[in-house]
């Protein structure tokens, strides 16, 4: 018989997984002082979500090929959707009043490899900031048309790093 000097526990493996993650259709909120969602996996899909009061970033992902897409970020205080990697699918997500307090950013993928599609996502701001800049991206990214009202620049379409967006 084993004496209970020597006697350890059963060893449990280290949760894991394989194939592709899938974040949906979730509501996260009053979250002050750490992000929403935050993926360091690749080819992860993040759709659906519904994220207000967020502290730290809304969304973040750092792998490659990540798919955010019909979520939906309110009042948040820091950047809305961060993207670091390659060839993400940025598209048609809805902002408002999501964004780093003085300079907006609510869509950040300037330190990304490039490759990113930013497309048919619209940034609100209720209070006009004209400092505001909504989307910043790397020169290699492909930005396409996206909407913006009470940021920087004309309300209506625009095309990032073409008319309204930092790279």
């Amino acid at each position: 018989p084993r004496s209970a000097a020597n006697s350890s526990p059963p060893r449990r493996s280290s949760p894991s997984w394989s194939g592709l993650a899938t974040i949906i259709a979730n509501r996260i909120t009053n979250i002050t002082s750490a992000d929403g969602i935050q993926v360091d996996a690749a080819n992860t899909t993040i759709t659906s979500n519904i994220l207000q009061g967020i502290g730290g970033f809304g969304i973040g992902v750092s792998r490659s090929s990540d798919d955010i897409e019909n979520n939906s970020l309110t009042t948040g205080s820091s950047i809305g959707i961060y993207a670091e990697g390659l060839n993400h699918t940025i598209k048609n997500n809805t902002l408002t009043d999501f964004g780093v307090a003085l300079t907006g950013q609510c869509i950040f993928t300037a330190y990304d490899g490039g490759g990113a599609m930013i497309v048919g996502n619209t940034i609100r701001k209720t209070v006009p900031n004209t400092a505001w800049v909504p989307i910043v991206i790397n020169p290699l990214d492909k930005p396409g048309i996206n909407y913006r009202y009470g940021v920087q620049g004309a309300d209506g379409a625009f095309t990032p790093g073409v008319n309204g967006a930092t790279m």
